[in-house]
């Protein structure tokens, strides 16, 4: 089970350290139970010892590969922070991690470039954080290696810090351009763009119920009326909050803004916090295609790690939900729920659900504010 939280040069740091392999296919839809093709994932089979479902991994720190074992250094923060550093190369200039750059030695050399999963975290409007994290994976990885490996960005671009419309400018540029290269770049939905586009009404209409109202998410009698009270949109026209979601209710409005942080959203598009037509003026129709088509999941193959799935906050692992049905909700954009625990869950998505555990499946997610490999 991988975790990437908000320490995000941390977290994608030590994704491009691990050197997490990925497969330039993706995997077929709905089937992260089915086998990856080695016996750990074949069902009734089970994962190595000390693994919670990451194929190969083991508790004393290495990993099986081919019937031999080969010794990998356990990440912690230190050597995370050693990998990714903003120093310099000896002998080479800052900016300057070209075709001809020295790849970092804290990085397997055997592991083939189009193999390599590099996972970013939270980044919350932190533009300049993200772009020298960027930086520093160039010259962790070098351009060439990096072009070539699959990045994935595990959601939460907005609230929080001051720059959301910057950082999107940047994530959007960033996406075409490896795009136009060949290179492959998923940008994950979090809950923070799930609460943006709920407010603004913009998520999608379930596929099987396309008449459903987002009315029917918070006309639910399990909230106090404090809260309810400092909603967005308690004076609004019904015709208008029938588009907008619960989580779009909580953080247009003032009783979650502590947790959410979505005024300084609203400031980085110069609008005041709770202009809801402002807003949908002001962010520029790129960014809000952009979020749009932001997948709720990503399923990867790897042939180092077996399958992976890729999700913001994670699966519920206690049993309760079948797992091919949360994927099947995430896959289709299914907004009906109050609460997508995938995109909001903490404490019930941790860890890795033993069914996917069983067949080598490893779950990889940020949201959590820590980083954790189990």
């Amino acid at each position: 089970r991988c975790c990437l939280g908000r320490r995000a040069a941390d977290a994608a740091g030590g994704a491009a350290a691990a050197g997490m392999g990925a497969q330039q296919a993706t995997s077929p839809p709905v089937s992260p139970v089915a086998s990856s093709g080695s016996d750990s994932s074949r069902p009734g089979s089970k994962s190595p010892a000390g693994s919670q479902g990451g194929k190969g991994f083991r508790g004393n720190g290495k990993v099986e590969e081919a019937g031999k074992q080969r010794q990998v250094t356990p990440l912690n923060r230190n050597s995370v922070r050693r990998c990714t550093g903003s120093r310099t190369s000896p002998g080479r200039a800052k900016g300057t991690a070209g075709a001809g750059a020295t790849m970092s030695k804290h990085l397997d050399p055997c592991t083939k470039p189009e193999h390599r999963i590099v996972v970013v975290g939270d980044l919350h409007g932190m533009v300049h954080k993200a772009k020298a994290l960027w930086r520093a994976l160039e010259e962790t990885l070098t351009q060439p290696i990096l072009l070539s490996a699959l990045v994935v960005f595990l959601g939460d671009y907005c609230d929080r810090g001051l720059y959301t419309r910057e950082l999107l400018c940047w994530l959007t540029s960033l996406q075409q351009e490896r795009a136009r290269r060949g290179a492959r770049t998923i940008c994950l939905l979090g809950n923070h763009e799930f609460c943006l586009l709920g407010f603004l009404g913009l998520l999608p209409a379930p596929k099987v119920d396309p008449d459903f109202l987002f009315r029917h998410t918070w006309d639910r009698d399990d909230v106090n009326r404090n809260e309810r009270e400092r909603w967005w949109g308690c004076g609004e026209d019904q015709e208008v909050l029938d588009l907008v979601h619960l989580q779009g209710r909580r953080w247009g409005g003032s009783w979650y803004e502590k947790s959410y942080g979505s005024t300084a959203t609203f400031a980085s598009y110069s609008v005041e916090r709770g202009d809801r037509e402002g807003l949908r003026r002001s962010m520029p129709e790129e960014h809000l295609e952009f979020l749009q088509r932001c997948p709720w999941v990503h399923i990867e193959e790897s042939p180092l790690l077996g399958r992976c799935v890729f999700v913001h906050a994670g699966l519920e692992a206690d049993g309760s939900a079948d797992c091919v049905a949360q994927l099947q909700l995430l896959q289709g954009r299914d907004a009906r729920q109050s609460q997508p625990e995938p995109l909001f869950g903490r404490d019930g998505v941790l860890h890795t659900p033993p069914q996917l555990a069983r067949m080598g499946t490893t779950v990889v997610s940020g949201h959590h504010g820590r980083v954790m490999l189990r």
